[in-house]
């Protein structure tokens, strides 16, 4: 299960997808190519978490899928004033992260309190890939007509907290990959994930604890994938489902 989470084969069968790798395309027959590039670690650099859709990046939003998605962290709803929705404004002077910590991280703001500890540390290990899912060192700064002013280090220092009061730092996505893999939360989340995945529904702890905790203990012990998502249909739950 850890393999889905650390996995470096380059699946690209498509030349714009292989370029974003810097490799070429996968033909589909054989062994996939390992990625060349060693800040490629797995999951999170992959561009189906990092592509924005837009001009910037998204740390707060990559922060957002990671505790959600991958560790199923709860994360409670933003202020309603808050731009959410809102992609983060490039600035002629100042990275992504420098402008994020501006607007979420100043000290006694409604915004503060999750952003320093559950969203930005996990969207800022990632800041060393564009808003398409490349590679960078620089992040080039433009002005508003479009003219390139120049380049600044990007900084994917920050305490992710993978695990509540784990405050040891990491240095960008490889750093908070081995930590998610220490943990044993990313496997216990995937459980979680494909269980409300198959039931069609949000589990409940009540009633799916012996559930839940089955396919976790699969998970965390080291069992493939296959195994799991067998066991999951092989529940008495699974194969005398109520309907709600």
């Amino acid at each position: 299960m850890a393999a889905l989470l650390t996995n470096r084969k380059s699946f690209a069968r498509t030349d714009d997808l292989a370029r974003l790798y810097g490799m070429s395309a996968w033909s589909g027959e054989g062994e996939p190519p390992d990625f060349t590039d060693e800040r490629r670690v797995g999951l999170l650099t992959r561009p189906a978490l990092l592509a924005s859709g837009s001009a910037n990046t998204r740390p707060i939003m990559k922060g957002f899928r990671i505790r959600s998605a991958l560790l199923c962290d709860t994360v409670p709803p933003p202020p309603d004033n808050a731009a959410a929705n809102n992609p983060i404004n490039l600035s002629p002077t100042s990275t992504t992260r420098e402008v994020v910590e501006a607007i979420t991280q100043q000290p006694g703001t409604a915004c503060a309190g999750c952003h320093n500890t559950l969203l930005n540390p996990m969207g800022f290990a990632t800041e060393n890939f564009d808003a398409l899912g490349r590679a960078r060192l620089q992040q080039v700064l433009f002005a508003a007509d479009g003219q390139r002013l120049g380049e600044r280090p990007v900084d994917t220092r920050s305490v992710p907290q993978v695990s509540p009061g784990d405050m040891r730092e990491s240095q960008g996505a490889g750093e908070v990959t081995r930590l998610m893999a220490e943990s044993g939360r990313f496997e216990s989340c995937l459980a979680r994930q494909y269980f409300r995945f198959t039931f069609g529904r949000m589990e409940d702890t009540a009633t799916d604890g012996c559930a839940l905790a089955a396919l976790e203990s699969a998970a965390q012990s080291g069992a493939s994938l296959a195994d799991v998502l067998r066991l999951a249909a092989l529940r008495p739950e699974f194969r005398r489902r109520t309907f709600r």
